[in-house]
């Protein structure tokens, strides 16, 4: 993983990063939450963010928009909802359309 940009405002912050593919789903999972933790910590304001936003660049050109509440993470954080209640409360959101399929 690594993190290519970070963009604040008085109501967000944003962490753009790249993903290998070769990672366990898992693990891709894993570093959203670590991400939007380092996002609400590093805040200036972190009473004022609505919405943690991540740009997930994966290296086979495949590019996804997650963003959160600062109040779902912090609940993942301190173990009031478990992995599966977080990932369903994640807003994931395409920014590419996806790989081809080659007709054969």
């Amino acid at each position: 993983m690594a993190v290519t940009g970070t963009e604040t405002t008085d109501t967000s912050v944003t962490i753009t990063y790249t993903q290998p593919v070769t990672d366990d789903p898992e693990d891709v999972y894993a570093t959203w939450a670590y991400l939007f933790s380092t996002a609400l910590e590093s805040a200036p304001n972190p009473d004022q963010i609505e919405t943690l936003i991540i740009i997930c660049n994966f290296e086979d050109g495949e590019k996804v928009r997650v963003s959160s509440d600062p109040q779902t993470v912090k609940k993942f954080l301190d173990g009031e909802i478990d992995a599966w209640e977080f990932l369903y409360k994640l807003d994931m959101e395409p920014l590419t359309k996806g790989p081809l399929i080659w007709e054969g």
